[in-house]
């Protein structure tokens, strides 16, 4: 299991930036606005990974944000959120996020399994979160 704490938009909104802790069977790394990752594994017919994003908002306002993955063929994600955030898939790739104000440490799970025909192989997925403001 790989967790983030995300950042978007701190200035505007309140939500508070990605920090990252890493696990044996798994590799991330954020980039220097703490916006967007990159996640790799190996996986084999039957794994399962998981991604955890910790959303801060430390803001009175609801914030509202979008998540982008892009997720290679062979392996599926399905997206769950956790506590006081919201999350609906838009499309394949794509979840509207809602964290409620003043939350701090509410969670969103990034589940990786791969598909019945896929070869041992190293996947990356990337990934990136950004606030919607209005």
């Amino acid at each position: 299991m790989v967790q983030f704490t995300p950042i978007i938009d701190h200035d505007t909104k309140g939500l508070v930036p990605f920090g990252l802790a890493q696990v044996d069977d798994a590799l991330a790394v954020i980039n220097d606005e703490g916006t967007s990752f990159t996640g790799g594994t190996e996986m084999h017919v039957g794994d399962t990974r998981m991604l955890i994003l910790t959303l801060d908002n430390l803001s009175d306002a609801d914030a509202n944000a979008t998540l982008t993955l892009n997720v290679p063929d062979g392996i599926d994600v399905e997206v769950q959120a956790i506590g006081s955030v919201d999350e609906v898939e838009l499309s394949r790739d794509v979840w509207l996020l809602r964290i409620r104000e003043s939350l701090t440490e509410g969670k969103v799970r990034i589940i990786i399994e791969s598909k019945d025909n896929v070869n041992p192989e190293y996947f990356e997925i990337t990934g990136e979160i950004v606030q919607i403001i209005g």
